[in-house]
């Protein structure tokens, strides 16, 4: 009986030293980051490549240069997760720069500043959110994020600085808050492949005439009612759309919700299939619809596309519409063709 308790002891007290052996080797890095010094910390955990870097404690990132850099610098290629503290204030410049492993990252509501270059040379980032106290994205603060594909700009934030998303090459949809007042050169350079583009400010940006410089200008631009945008920076895009809302489909159609209460649906090409009216993307307008006009170069109205649609009282079906899905007009009101 002694020597079975031995034996468990012994087994026990192995076991507690390969866990504490194991607790110590998961920290490869730690120590201070903030602007005041201690105020924040900062710790790289796990096994490489996929090494989590943690950003704890309050107030404002120190702020970094291409000289002077970020104290995790070394294991940049190998954090796979940035884990960013709801405290933090700022994002310092140059601190996530070419970590590029990693592909998102939020960044928190009490953030009110994302530094020059923080993201740049992110390259596997895909996605980011961004807390709805940032009030200005630094010079290149996302250069050559060559892979994330959508950005959603609160309306906290006033100031995008030069280069700000310079040659993110896969953004497809960008959305401008309302309070932007100043969009810097070159901003948007090089985003070749966006679809759609929405800004929320009633009156326009000042924008440099080189933000969207490379953008196609037949980029739909959402702009809101009664502003009016045939400004600087603005005025090449062709396809400016005054509405209420509006965005591009799965299959690459534009919808825009007009300010006259008339959906418009227009490009090339079949309309979606959808399982109910709910599922549109102008289902949260469906009541308010009073008109909707389809252009021509639309072949197809799809599954339940004006599901619900009760206050409209007309539609224009193109000649190019060779096809109508099923209950596509369910629930929808007089229709005058």
């Amino acid at each position: 009986m002694k020597k079975l308790i031995y034996t468990f002891g012994l087994l026990a007290a192995i076991g507690a030293s390969q866990l504490n052996n194991s607790a110590n080797a998961q920290v490869v890095a730690s120590g201070n980051c903030g602007a005041s010094g201690n105020n924040l910390t900062y710790q790289v955990t796990g096994t490489a490549p996929n090494y989590t870097l943690t950003i704890s404690g309050t107030g404002a990132m120190a702020t970094f240069s291409a000289f002077t850099t970020a104290p995790w610098y070394t294991h940049r290629a190998n954090i796979a997760t940035i884990s960013i503290g709801s405290n933090v204030t700022t994002i310092g410049n140059y601190a996530f720069e070419a970590c590029s492993r990693f592909t998102s990252v939020t960044i928190p509501n009490r953030v009110k500043s994302i530094g020059d270059a923080a993201f740049s040379g992110c390259t596997a980032l895909t996605s980011v959110s961004i807390g709805d106290s940032v009030t200005s994205i630094g010079y290149s603060a996302f250069f050559n994020c060559g892979n994330l594909t959508s950005v959603a700009i609160p309306n906290s934030v006033t100031t995008i600085d030069v280069g700000a998303f310079y040659e993110c090459f896969k953004l497809s949809s960008l959305s401008i808050g309302s309070g932007v007042t100043s969009i810097g050169m070159q901003a948007f350079y090089r985003c070749t492949t966006l679809t759609s583009i929405t800004c929320n400010a009633i009156t326009p940006p000042t924008t440099a005439s080189d933000a969207f410089q490379l953008v196609p200008t037949s980029t739909p631009v959402f702009i809101p009612c009664g502003s009016n945008y045939n400004v600087t920076g603005w005025i090449t895009f062709t396809n400016r759309l005054n509405c209420i809302a509006g965005g591009i489909t799965t299959n690459g159609l534009v919808w825009a919700f007009a300010c006259d209460s008339t959906l418009t649906i227009s490009g090339s090409g079949a309309m979606n299939n959808y399982t109910g009216g709910g599922s549109t993307p102008w289902s949260a307008h469906r009541s308010t619809i009073k008109k909707i006009a389809i252009y021509s170069g639309v072949t197809s109205i799809g599954n339940y596309n004006f599901d619900g649609c009760s206050n409209s009282t007309s539609v224009t079906i193109p000649n190019t519409v060779t096809s109508i899905g099923n209950v596509a007009f369910i629930r929808y009101a007089i229709i005058r063709y």
